[in-house]
């Protein structure tokens, strides 16, 4: 609930497909938890 109460952003809603997932909502749950978006994608490959 503290990612809810904190971001107004409810994770399961998104994590059951319920609600998508935004550029806005990424930047909001990357500040809750002290990420950047770049070090949140950091790793994944591109692929063709």
């Amino acid at each position: 609930m503290e990612v809810l109460d904190t971001t107004n952003v409810n994770a399961a809603r998104v994590e059951s497909n319920r609600q998508n997932m935004t550029v806005k909502t990424l930047i909001t749950l990357c500040a809750h938890y002290h990420i950047t978006l770049g070090e949140l994608f950091e790793g994944i490959e591109k692929e063709v």
